[in-house]
């Protein structure tokens, strides 16, 4: 039998027709091939996804391109890192606030807490810490003019400095995010849910959550490597290393969101992959390790900090520098993936809200089981803050809490004593570094405060009250410093101590001078210059006092102008 041409090619050309349109519908879909040559040979390579991504966003991309600018960002963490990372998610209700706002194309206002791994020791520069990293990350995922991140860490110091002079470092009234990292400095390890520790965190996110502003928070879980110890080990025990896992209960119970750098990066760190590198940090601990480790390779900067060193990938902050890569930019992307699966959830709950919405227009009455409130911010109204985890540990009113300009009236009388500026030609306040000082033995300041730990009692006094932490802050230096006693002398009571200003550290640095004394409305201190001396001088210098029922300072820390301009400038800069 012969076949003929005229009946063969219609049934060639019905064969060939859908794979064209298959091939056309590829081709769309990926982009042009480009011919790339390798070794001598030619080969077909298709536009890697975050090229296709950014090239589609800004052709009119039906996904938005935000999406695509989180394809396109050279992240440091793998995805399915970042995802580990994010521990708890709780509800989502938590983030949807600022979710919303970045959603929309609006600027926000983020506020980083912590200890010195937000205030940046180990990095470059407090700007190079890890809420900087969060911020080049949000301007390149969600780019606007007016987005601001504010780095409140103050090292050395627990959650307590900031359940109590919260509303003094927090006064914004616009917050919509913060960030919260205290699994470091916070007593470390397992201990009593009802100590001065615990309790402490717990009011800081009570008062938190009833801020005026209403801020999403984020919890931030650090982990040290070297300090994870059990038995033998010198280091890199998965369970141990820093308080997350009883802070993450905290967060759970408050359904607020938690980002671990330990579920994110512990097994990078355990395989050494790239600048992943745990056990050997560039400042090594005699006590742990006498190994230094590389530039571009060590994940900590010493025992309990991280750095900034990495393979210089460009693009994070213009530079391009070796330094690009490192552990401080890896927090920020966990802190950044939250905020981008939180954007994403609330997209696709307001897409599926509004297509229910049009499926009720076209029922008969018109209804939609879908509420208007859908369409907020907040899909549903801010529950309120349940009781306190911990039995009887509400938060109390205002505290006592004199920084900066606020310390200046505490003094209500003095001989010899001035409020002087250490650089009075500094540009701000903070800067400028003001203290009450005294320089010859026999100068004396009366300090008047309310030491009761609530101040919104009624009460004159109560004998029945425990006594209270009052913490003076004071300038210790290796040279020019003197020593003080300090005394109640009115009103409250308490023993009899010396703070002394020098030390051999070649180093100045604000120190906590920590002693209890009974709660009294009018407390009343003086402090006199003594006539002993170290350093041969005898200047005293007062930055601060608080009243205090949780610990505030963390033992193990010392902290000074060299990395945040010191105690006091980093509470209020």
């Amino acid at each position: 039998m012969t076949i003929s041409p005229s009946t063969a090619c219609p049934t060639a050309a019905g064969l060939l027709f859908p794979v064209l349109v298959l091939v056309a519908l590829l081709a769309s879909l990926w982009g042009p091939p480009q011919l790339l040559q390798r070794q001598g040979s030619f080969h077909w390579s298709a536009k890697p996804p975050q090229q296709r991504a950014l090239l589609t966003a800004e052709g009119g991309s039906r996904e938005p391109p935000y999406k695509a600018r989180y394809l396109a960002y050279p992240w440091a963490l793998p995805v399915g890192d970042r995802r580990r990372g994010l521990v708890y998610r709780g509800s989502g209700k938590q983030l949807e606030h600022v979710a919303g706002k970045l959603l929309a194309g609006q600027p926000i206002t983020a506020v980083a807490i912590g200890g010195s791994i937000t205030a940046g020791m180990g990095s470059m520069g407090r700007e190079f810490a890890w809420p900087g990293r969060f911020r080049a990350w949000l301007n390149a995922t969600f780019p606007h003019p007016g987005h601001v991140v504010v780095n409140k860490g103050v090292g050395a110091t627990t959650s307590g400095l900031f359940a109590l002079c919260l509303d003094t470092m927090l006064a914004q009234q616009d917050v919509d995010l913060v960030i919260v990292e205290f699994s470091w400095n916070d007593v470390q390890g397992y201990t009593d849910f009802g100590s001065p520790d615990r309790k402490g965190f717990e009011q800081l996110l009570r008062k938190l959550l009833r801020h005026p502003s209403q801020p999403s928070l984020l919890l931030l879980h650090f982990y040290v490597w070297l300090r994870a110890r059990y038995g033998t080990s010198l280091g890199g025990i998965y369970w141990e290393g820093s308080a997350e896992t009883q802070l993450a209960l905290f967060g759970q119970y408050y359904d607020i969101p938690s980002v671990s750098l330990r579920a994110g990066a512990y097994h990078l760190m355990r395989r050494g992959v790239g600048n992943f590198k745990a056990d050997k940090p560039l400042v090594p601990d005699p006590g742990v390790s006498s190994e230094s480790g590389k530039p571009g390779e060590a994940f900590y900067f010493d025992y309990g900090h991280p750095t900034d060193f990495g393979h210089g990938v460009s693009g994070l902050d213009g530079a391009g520098s070796e330094r690009a890569l490192g552990m401080e930019r890896v927090m920020a992307e966990l802190v950044g993936e939250a905020l981008y699966e939180a954007v994403v959830n609330l997209e696709s709950e307001r897409g599926s809200a509004s297509q229910e919405r049009k499926r009720g227009a076209g029922t008969a009455d018109g209804n939609s089981n879908t509420t208007a409130a859908a369409t907020d911010d907040r899909l549903m109204p801010a529950a309120e803050v349940p009781p306190p985890m911990v039995p009887g540990n509400a938060e109390s009113g205002p505290s006592t809490c004199f920084l900066q300009e606020g310390f200046k009236g505490v003094v209500s009388n003095a001989s010899g004593f001035t409020y002087v500026a250490a650089k009075p030609s500094a540009a701000t306040f903070t800067a400028q570094k003001w203290s009450w000082s005294g320089t010859q033995p026999g100068h004396w300041a009366e300090l008047t405060f309310d030491a009761r730990e609530d101040p919104t009692r009624s009460q004159e006094s109560d004998a029945s009250l425990k006594a209270t932490r009052v913490i003076l802050g004071y300038l210790k230096s290796y040279e020019s410093m003197g020593s003080a006693a300090v005394e109640c002398v009115n009103g409250c009571e308490c023993e009899r101590t010396t703070l002394d200003g020098t030390w051999a550290r070649k180093a100045t640095l604000f120190q906590m001078h920590e002693f209890e004394v009974t709660q009294h409305p009018t407390c009343r201190l003086k402090v006199t210059v003594l006539p002993e001396t170290r350093s041969g001088a005898h200047k005293v210098s007062l930055t601060f006092l608080m009243v205090s029922p949780f610990p505030v300072a963390h033992e193990l820390r010392h902290f000074g102008e060299e990395h945040a301009n010191g105690l006091v400038s980093q509470m209020v800069s």
